[in-house]
């Protein structure tokens, strides 16, 4: 054979090993193409752990308008704990929350630990299924089971739903965004029955049945699989948390997380499993902090496979927005009876304020010392002991 021919060969060959071992380690790498004819971009708008922050809802809405203005079928996600924090929630029990998630047109929300935290009281999770009932969108939970709590009977559907009903409760459900199926199921950490009051509610092991939830979307044909989560990004690795979720279950695409109160300023992307062997497919991880301080914004890629070619997102500073006028009328109503509830007279005065600050950073915090509300709970909690 001539010396020309098979150097020509030889570099054929080195040209297709190179762009093999290319493409190998570059799992996100489509080419533009593809990317082009083939694939298809969800938008997801997101927060988590709002605890009845409502002072800045109204710039909240401004920034959700903002968006869907430009995209329209941007899905808006909540990863729970609306419940429990401030005054708003002393007085009105979510329905304050509720009016302003109606309003911003919600898609999905998932429980957090403290919507559950009125489970001991008089009257049960009357509020919760108050603030259910009244939602102009559906619940996601795959690991929750109501059966047994009579207060839920005709809200809680164990299925997966196509045609999901505002006010209700579903194992999953089915969204279509731009003539593409979107599966979504929701997850709520176990270590609520320790930490919350759930009552007759029961908690189970979230990978069971994360792996039953894609198991059954993918045997409906879905292929771009949301878990909506409230079990922390890095939270107790012996109860719950993303990381784990991801790591050990495939065919999720993305986590939209909560609990944890994380900031990730952008999205983590987990390409390995738990013994460090390379996963079929990436799993994308995002959470927006805490106290409706952030938007979170996430722009996913698919291929016609389902699989996740590209992900970026960002955290918007709910500060950086102004207020939309509905919001801050509405909100106003609320305000006048969150401040005569707080200035009334109990004969108590402070020295110093109650700080009660849940990260240290270098500091005193709640959960590394002692604090002056902590104290004056506990002294309380004695006097009525004895």
């Amino acid at each position: 054979m001539p010396l020309k021919k098979l150097l020509v060969i030889a570099i054929t060959v080195k040209t297709l090993l190179v762009s093999s071992l290319f493409l190998i380690l570059n799992p996100f790498f489509v080419s533009a193409e593809t990317k082009k004819e083939d694939s298809f971009t969800l938008t997801i708008l997101h927060n988590n752990d709002t605890h009845a922050n409502l002072d800045n809802v109204a710039k909240t809405v401004t920034a959700v308008k903002k968006i869907r203005m430009n995209n329209p079928n941007a899905l808006l996600l909540h990863a729970g704990d609306v419940f429990t924090g401030t005054l708003y929630f002393h007085t009105k029990k979510g329905k304050a929350d509720l009016q302003f998630m109606n309003l911003m047109g919600y898609d999905v929300m998932t429980f957090g630990n403290h919507e559950f935290d009125l489970g001991s009281s008089s009257e049960g999770h009357q509020a919760l299924v108050d603030f259910v009932k009244n939602a102009k969108f559906p619940f996601v939970s795959s690991n929750i089971d109501f059966s047994r709590d009579d207060k839920f009977n005709d809200l809680y559907h164990d299925k997966i739903s196509t045609l999901a009903q505002n006010g209700h409760i579903y194992n999953s459900i089915i969204k279509e965004v731009n003539g593409e199926k979107i599966g979504i199921f929701g997850l709520t950490t176990k270590e609520t029955t320790t930490i919350s009051s759930p009552g007759q509610v029961i908690f189970s092991s979230f990978i069971e049945k994360a792996k039953k939830a894609v198991k059954e979307f993918e045997n409906m044909g879905v292929n771009k699989i949301i878990a909506l989560t409230h079990i922390g990004f890095n939270d107790n690795a012996k109860v719950d948390n993303d990381l784990l979720l991801a790591m050990k279950v495939d065919g999720i695409d993305i986590i939209v997380g909560g609990h944890s109160h994380t900031e990730l300023t952008e999205p983590v992307l987990i390409k390995t499993d738990v013994n460090g062997k390379a996963k079929e497919e990436p799993t994308v991880i995002v959470q927006a902090g805490e106290y409706n301080t952030n938007l979170g914004m996430l722009n996913v890629t698919f291929d016609n496979r389902g699989k996740v070619i590209e992900a970026e997102g960002d955290l918007l500073k709910i500060e950086n927005f102004e207020e939309d006028p509905e919001a801050v009328d509405l909100l106003n109503e609320y305000k006048s009876e969150i401040y005569n509830f707080a200035n009334q007279e109990i004969g108590v005065h402070l020295n110093h304020p109650l700080e009660n600050p849940r990260s240290s950073n270098g500091n005193a915090s709640v959960r590394n010392s002692e604090t002056i509300l902590a104290n004056l709970i506990t002294d309380g909690m004695l006097y009525a002991a004895k």
